[in-house]
């Protein structure tokens, strides 16, 4: 599946704003996110690559973490406590509504790279986790993971909470599925 093709099957949706705790986090930071192409910007840079044996029974670390978006237009991700970030938000960190301007998405997670950009099998580790437009199924999720393996990455996915109906946000090696790169 490509992202379009995932447009068209799950369309786009205002924010949840239930958490929202200051008005900033609806104002677009410029210069704070990527656009995704055809592959990972940050992905270069070796002090933000999560070794995959740290990550057993834990959530993703928040000095590595990355927020991913799907709009309707592009895929944009952002380093979540960039220095920018934690200049420009109140809560020390960017919300997914900060890379769209609150406007709307399809859905937004988290990553993670687990591998350099330059070794043989490059790899992410991704999630819904996002209270403004999270995954809304199972099936949601891995077609995200489908469409994210297009970019030359392995993708390991962190699954799905079936009890509560939502994405999965700690790393269980049991439960993770894995979707090997179609763009090799």
């Amino acid at each position: 599946m490509m992202f379009e093709t995932y447009r068209e099957a799950y369309p786009a949706r205002s924010p949840n704003l239930q958490y929202k705790k200051y008005d900033d986090e609806l104002i677009e930071i410029a210069g704070c996110y990527f656009v995704l192409d055809t592959t990972f910007v940050h992905a270069c840079y070796a002090e933000l690559v999560v070794p995959l044996d740290e990550l057993e029974g834990k959530k993703l670390p928040d000095t590595k973490k990355f927020l991913w978006v799907v709009t309707p237009d592009d895929v944009k991700y952002a380093h979540e406590k960039s220095e920018l970030a934690q200049s420009h938000c109140k809560r020390g960190r960017l919300a997914h509504t900060n890379i769209t301007g609150g406007k709307e998405a399809h859905s937004g997670g988290q990553l993670a790279f687990l591998k350099h950009i330059e070794d043989s099998n490059p790899a992410i580790v991704l999630d819904g986790d996002s209270s403004r437009y999270s995954p809304r199924s199972e099936e949601e999720l891995n077609d995200i993971a489908t469409c994210f393996s297009k970019t030359g990455f392995d993708i390991y996915s962190l699954g799905w909470n079936e009890e509560e109906a939502r994405s999965e946000y700690v790393y269980r090696s049991a439960q993770v599925k894995i979707v090997k790169s179609q763009s090799k």
